[in-house]
């Protein structure tokens, strides 16, 4: 039980450390904020957005990721809709693609030349990311999804969430 609180404290430090994640930065096809705008609004009613609950390093090299509901598959192993931040460093090191102070974009995701994306469950709500290169031991990343919807729903562009882990 302490273990569990010390790592509830410590998740709890890195989230207010961070700040919050920039949606904006991730509308690549208009100046629009669909954070707060009435189409994103209109889309949540129509189709659930599929919101990250869990992400967890299960080997030297993978991270395993789940969703609070199943995902159009195609979306979820498409390196594009993720990008992983380095929360130690200004520039990216091991796995990350961004550094701890920039901010998303579409040159910035990963891709399927850095990582392979695998459903891992027959309902597409738990993925594994197996990185080319091990991810470094003791380092802090935080994984951020967006775009991501539920199968044969419409397009959607916006956040599906953000987990951070440290390498093992």
């Amino acid at each position: 039980m302490k273990r569990i609180i010390n790592c509830f404290l410590i998740l709890l430090t890195l989230i207010l450390s961070v700040g919050p994640i920039q949606c904006e930065a991730i509308d690549w096809q208009s100046e629009d904020n669909l954070t707060l705008s009435p189409v994103r609004r209109n889309y949540a009613d129509k189709y659930p957005i599929p919101i990250l609950l869990k992400s967890e390093q299960v080997a030297s090299n993978k991270i395993k990721i789940t969703f609070d509901r199943a995902v159009d598959k195609k979306l979820g192993e498409n390196p594009a809709n993720y990008c992983v931040q380095d929360l130690k460093n200004d520039s990216p090191r091991g796995i990350a693609t961004i550094g701890k102070n920039e901010t998303i974009s579409e040159q910035n995701t990963l891709s399927d030349n850095f990582v392979k994306i695998q459903a891992t469950n027959r309902a597409n709500s738990q993925f594994t990311l197996t990185f080319k290169n091990p991810i470094p031991k003791k380092e802090q990343y935080k994984i951020m999804i967006y775009n991501i919807s539920v199968k044969d729903a419409l397009p959607y562009r916006g956040d599906n969430g953000a987990g951070m882990f440290a390498g093992k």
